[in-house]
């Protein structure tokens, strides 16, 4: 009965000591919570010609140049037909710009086809090669941009050049304001240029 006794009171005790432990562990705690609400830029152009004007020999003419050929945008694609030398398309390329944030701009200009090597084009009154970009236009907040374009079969070209062709393709590439362009993933090889 002893024995008894002595185990009831050690577990007694050890039940004690149980209770006072597990009372000592609780903790006061509190939580609370924020929303955040995100949301992402966005970066969007769209170009378009505009204001096309034809000359021949520097002198404006309406609708046809001096020779007969013509000049027309529909659709989206400018098709210029039976250029002489001395001929000259001018138009303006307006970007609009319905991104959300600052963008960088530029324009490339390709040509492809026999008369890519001779033909000349300029962009805002400089000229650009073949496959060229020109440099990035920095902190473009403008809801829209104007870049004045013209395509030019010089007066200077041999008959080699006669009943040739080619097609042109003007692109506006467009990227956040703040990309630092030596980190930007290049296009293709041409050189990113910074203004």
């Amino acid at each position: 009965m002893k024995k008894r006794m002595l185990l009831s009171s050690i577990m007694m005790i050890v039940l004690c000591i149980s209770l006072i432990s597990g009372a000592t562990s609780a903790l006061f705690t509190s939580e609370s919570k924020t929303n955040i609400a995100i949301s992402s830029g966005k970066v969007e152009i769209e170009a378009f010609v505009e204001n096309l004007a034809l000359y021949s020999m520097d002198k404006p003419f309406d609708q046809n140049f001096e020779n007969g050929g013509t000049a027309s945008y529909e659709n989206g694609v400018l098709t210029i037909e039976k250029m002489s030398p001395g001929d000259k398309v001018e138009f303006e390329i307006k970007v609009t710009n319905s991104s959300n944030v600052d963008i960088q701009y530029r324009l490339n200009w390709k040509a492809e086809g026999e008369l890519e090597e001779v033909l000349v084009a300029k962009a805002n009154d400089k000229e650009l090669e073949n496959i060229a970009w020109t440099k990035w236009s920095k902190d473009a907040a403008e809801k829209e941009i104007v870049i004045k374009v013209s395509v030019e079969l010089p007066v200077v070209i041999s008959n080699e050049y006669q009943d040739k062709s080619c097609n042109i393709i003007f692109s506006v590439e467009a990227v956040q304001g703040n990309v630092t362009i030596t980190d930007f993933d290049k296009i293709d090889s041409s050189e990113f240029v910074e203004n």
